[in-house]
């Protein structure tokens, strides 16, 4: 599920506009690795307590990369964004403070847990109050993408 997750933003920004050959390629060796490797944690690692944050540990580096190279976009162009008729700098954002905050509470949760079970769980309450973030922002991408579609 996490790799088809993946290609779903992939797909978001590339829709967006952006004609980079080096930027496509880029997504699209990101979505095969990130498959392949799924594929391999399935395979290989399923008994291991820690396939399934090592899964989403590399989602979230290439999310943000993803997520980075879109603000880096909105950064160069001289275009004006409106906040309330741009879907995707929602679920850009959304996905940025999301996966930033997640690559810490999830991606060391097992080494955390090792040293210092109390911390670690309280660490892990971030990740609930990130995915309450995440959908709320995720609405309002949502809200706008239908206010859009009213106004053609």
């Amino acid at each position: 599920m996490i790799p088809l997750e993946y290609a779903i933003y992939v797909k978001l920004y590339r829709e967006a506009g952006t004609n980079l050959f080096i930027k496509k390629k880029f997504f699209t060796f990101s979505i095969v690795v990130l498959a392949l490797f799924g594929v391999y944690q399935l395979v290989f690692n399923l008994n291991q307590r820690t396939a399934a944050t090592d899964v989403f540990t590399a989602m979230g580096v290439l999310t943000l990369g993803v997520v980075l190279l879109y603000f880096w976009d909105i950064l160069r162009s001289d275009q004006i964004i409106i906040l309330g008729k741009d879907p995707l700098f929602w679920i850009a954002t959304a996905l940025l403070f999301f996966y930033t905050g997640n690559l810490f509470a999830t991606g060391f949760y097992h080494i955390l847990y090792s040293r210092s079970p109390d911390l670690a769980k309280k660490l892990y309450y971030l990740n609930y109050i990130l995915n309450i973030l995440r959908y709320i922002m995720y609405s309002i991408a949502f809200a706008i993408a239908a206010r859009n579609q009213d106004e053609r």
